[in-house]
């Protein structure tokens, strides 16, 4: 595509510099409008096809997604699926502006994936809270910690892109790391220990009198 706008360029009798320049800024231009053009898209589809199906449907879990915003958070991966493809186009011969916008499009869809999973687990908590057993066997506690771990891992993995390592090799210096934490957020731990074996033999439930 690069070579075929500057040989059109080119044609209109523009220095090969120039043409070449041209090329470039037009593709990444393109790159842009697309991915606007595919962010719009995919919210209208969105709002105007799937939320009327949402709607109309006699399930719950659908009514959770659609409120908890996990469709309206998803469509975000849409440009960023369409600029990845067509930036290093534009940039082609430029390896390190590639590898830069590559990086910063990966940084994005790590963040949207987090948050997107983030909504997913409380849409999970919002159907399961509409079961009779919800009121015995209590997964607050449990949707938290998911949370935290999920917060963890995509900040281990944003640092691995930002850093360009493998997240292994992050995991492995956290180990000395993780026993301090363990030491300073030991009645943390034996708290929320505590609360895992209270909800797991239903000792505890709501509505119980508690001195």
């Amino acid at each position: 595509m690069l070579e075929y706008l500057a040989n059109l360029f080119g044609g209109l009798g523009i220095g090969d510099s120039l043409a070449g320049a041209l090329a470039r800024v037009s593709v990444f231009v393109l790159a842009i409008g697309l991915s606007l053009i595919a962010i719009v898209v995919a919210k209208r589809l969105i709002r105007r096809g799937l939320a009327p199906l949402v709607a109309r449907s006699k399930t719950t879990w659908d009514d959770a997604i659609l409120q908890r915003g996990v469709l309206t958070r998803l469509y975000h991966l849409a440009p960023a699926i369409v600029f990845y493809l067509l930036a290093p186009v534009a940039l082609e011969g430029y390896p390190a502006m590639v590898s830069i916008v590559a990086s910063a499009v990966q940084l994005y869809a790590i963040v949207v994936v987090v948050l997107v999973i983030d909504s997913l687990l409380d849409a999970g908590m919002d159907v399961y809270e509409t079961f009779e057993i919800a009121d015995q066997i209590p997964i607050k506690g449990f949707v938290q910690v998911a949370k935290l771990i999920l917060y963890f891992l995509g900040g281990l993995v944003f640092l691995s892109v930002v850093l360009d390592k493998t997240p292994l090799i992050l995991l492995s210096g956290l180990g000395a790391f993780a026993a301090v934490l363990m030491i300073i957020f030991r009645d943390a731990i034996l708290g929320f220990v505590a609360g895992i074996q209270l909800t797991a033999n239903r000792m505890v439930a709501r509505g119980d009198w508690i001195e």
